[in-house]
C-alpha cells in the first residue's frame, strides 16, 4: 500500500495502480486500496473508475464520508441525483450527526427543485453545526435565501 502510494506521488501511475490493485487482491476490504484508486481515476478524469471505487470504498467502509462526499459530487456532474440520495439517506441513517451530510442532501433536493426539502436539509445541517466542515454565517445566510423563495 505504501509503495502504491509512493508511486502515485512521484507520478509512476501505472506502478501505483498496479500496488493498489496486488493490495486488493490480497485484501479485498482495504478501503484505503479503493479510495486512492478512485483518486487517480479522478485526477485522469475517468469519472467511471472513480465512481466504481469509490463506490467499493463505501461498501468496505460505510462511515468514510470524504469518499462519500466525492461519490455525491460525482454523481451530481453527472445528475444522477437520485443515486446521490439514496447514498446519502444510508449514510444518514448510519451517521446522523454528520453535518456535512445534511448539507449534501439539501444541495441534492435544490438540483432536484425540492424547496421544502433543500429548506429542511440546510436546517438539519444547521442543526448539527458542530461537525459542519463549512461557514455556519454562510449556512445561515443561505437558509435565510431559500426561505424567500
Amino acid at each position: 500500500f505504501y509503495l502504491a502510494y509512493a508511486y502515485k506521488e512521484i507520478g509512476n501511475i501505472e506502478l501505483a495502480v498496479k500496488f493498489y490493485q496486488e493490495v486488493i487482491s490480497q485484501n479485498q476490504d482495504y478501503s484505503w486500496a479503493y479510495y486512492n484508486l478512485a483518486s487517480i481515476y479522478l485526477e485522469q478524469d475517468n469519472d467511471e473508475q472513480a465512481i466504481l471505487y469509490l463506490e467499493k470504498t463505501i461498501k468496505t467502509n460505510p462511515s468514510d464520508i470524504k469518499a462519500i462526499k466525492m461519490l455525491v459530487k460525482l454523481f451530481s456532474k453527472h445528475k444522477k441525483y437520485s443515486a446521490a440520495e439514496k447514498i446519502l439517506r444510508q449514510a444518514i441513517h448510519d451517521m446522523p450527526e454528520e453535518a456535512d451530510l445534511y448539507y449534501f442532501l439539501a444541495k441534492v433536493y435544490n438540483e432536484l427543485k425540492s424547496r421544502i426539502n433543500y429548506v429542511k436539509y440546510l436546517k438539519m445541517a444547521l442543526k448539527k453545526q458542530l461537525t459542519f466542515s463549512g461557514d455556519i454565517k454562510e449556512l445561515e445566510e443561505e437558509i435565510k435565501e431559500a426561505e424567500k423563495r
